[in-house]
């Protein structure tokens, strides 16, 4: 069996997040390659953005265990491994499912390409999927502050995983989590040591990457070899904008089917709408620091206008990029 896992829990905008993800990969794959598993505090508020009939499996998280899962710190990536292997566990064996492919979906995705292959190789070639690869602690550490405070640290400490010392070599390939695929007998071990690896992490280096960081570090010592996924998975963690456009979206299409939303889900697309801040993003830093300082809302770029949900193809892309056809 093929599962898609997601994990949504808290504010409207992660679960919205999440409906229009799977709407994406309904679209492309139809409804029958893999069940969808969601585990969530909000299953209500899924019925009302997907209908009582969507094909989806919730799994109910209380706020006691979502608190637990956050560990002593409070750190809200360490309920990922956590919920994932909870949610898995409803559907498969604990410490079982060589036949069952897991492919965990952070809510902010969308899928554009064949995934068929992808559940395929987890199973037949118990091949690990991530997003992408993102680097090393070596070659980031000059990227942002937080790669500079998690190359000292690797340099500084041995971290007391399990009570074993473990140390996080420069040349450690640093994945990006957006999407994590395994075998299912292999999910419940590999989620356990990553939260081990998150405890032992979390007090020296409480930067928001340490769950990344732990689970890039199981993989490379248990040598396990990882594929990336970014060809075919758009993770947009960088566009948080786009939860206006969610929020728009479902609120004009409200009390239409999920077959309707399905189909205008293109008029929305992330990777289109973030352009201009792409775009934005790319110019020279003094260039930019201008921009915001003229900027009233002090963000330096505009944001393109909402399309008409309803137009056609030729009037609905003009909508999306401000230009007439």
């Amino acid at each position: 069996m093929n599962y898609l896992v997601y994990v949504a829990h808290g504010a409207d905008c992660f679960c919205d997040e999440a409906a229009y993800s799977m709407l994406s990969f309904w679209r492309r794959h139809g409804e029958s390659l893999a069940t969808v598993l969601v585990a969530t505090d909000r299953p209500e508020y899924f019925g009302r953005l997907l209908g009582a009939d969507a094909p989806v499996r919730y799994v109910r998280l209380e706020a006691p265990r979502l608190a637990a899962w956050r560990g002593p710190d409070g750190y809200v990536h360490r309920i990922k491994p956590l919920a994932f292997a909870h949610a898995a566990a409803q559907v498969a064996p604990q410490d079982g499912g060589a036949g069952d492919a897991f492919l965990f979906a952070d809510s902010d995705t969308v899928f554009g390409a064949d995934l068929a292959p992808v559940f395929d190789a987890i199973v037949r070639e118990d091949a690990v999927w991530l997003h992408a690869l993102e680097g090393t602690i070596a070659s980031n550490r000059r990227l942002t502050r937080s790669q500079a405070k998690l190359h000292r640290a690797a340099r500084r400490h041995a971290f007391a995983v399990d009570g074993t010392p473990w140390m996080l070599p420069p040349d450690l390939p640093l994945w990006n989590s957006g999407v994590i695929g395994v075998r299912g007998d292999r999910l419940p071990g590999l989620m356990r040591a990553t939260v081990a690896a998150i405890d032992a992490i979390r007090p020296v280096l409480a930067i928001h990457t340490v769950e990344q960081i732990a689970l890039s570090a199981v993989l490379a010592r248990r040598g396990m070899p990882v594929r990336a996924l970014e060809q075919a998975v758009l993770h947009y963690y960088h566009f948080k904008e786009f939860r206006d456009d969610l929020a728009c979206f479902f609120a004009r299409l409200a009390g239409r089917s999920r077959a309707d939303k399905q189909a205008r889900i293109d008029a929305i697309a992330p990777g289109v709408r973030g352009a201009p801040k792409f775009a934005f993003a790319a110019r020279p830093k003094w260039w930019r620091q201008i921009r915001k300082h003229l900027d009233p809302r002090r963000r330096g770029w505009t944001a393109l206008p909402f399309p008409d949900l309803d137009a056609g193809p030729a009037e609905a892309a003009a909508g999306a990029d401000g230009t007439k056809p």
